[in-house]
């Protein structure tokens, strides 16, 4: 038992030996001339990397998100002026082969949102979203 409560301690000194001389060596400029340049320096490539371009935001609202809303403006006899569109983006159902803007409209005279699917290859407007969703579960389930 003495034996191993002795290895610890010359395990403990070794280590705090060690971590010792290699602060002195790193803070005292290293092992002797030219060994400064060890120290740490950003990592320069022999290769240039171009950085993209950013994307540019859109200016506003897309087609689709327009066409909907002409169509709840219509539908639901709300003044278009209070109509804005909340969020949009693209959604593709492959095993439906087709491919949607689902856009969000908010309406700030106090009816509150619409969701609605846009068909990018008709132009057809879908209001049930989860009707497309479920045949796409189906679809994927087949």
């Amino acid at each position: 038992m003495r034996y191993l409560q002795n290895s610890r301690i010359k395990s403990l000194a070794v280590v705090a030996l060690s971590t010792l001389i290699i602060v002195i060596v790193m803070t005292s400029g290293g092992l002797g001339r030219g060994a400064t340049e060890f120290t740490a320096q950003a990592f320069q490539s022999p290769i240039e990397t171009p950085i993209p371009p950013s994307p540019t935001p859109p200016s506003g609202p897309s087609n689709e998100a327009l066409q909907a809303l002409a169509y709840v403006a219509e539908r639901y006899g709300l003044p278009p002026e209070n109509l804005s569109v909340a969020n949009e983006h693209r959604r593709d159902y492959p095993l439906l082969e087709r491919s949607f803007r689902a856009v969000s409209i908010y309406d700030r005279g106090g009816s509150g949102f619409y969701r609605l699917l846009v068909d990018l290859a008709s132009g057809e407007i879908e209001e049930d979203v989860t009707k497309i969703e479920r045949a796409a579960a189906l679809a994927y389930h087949r």
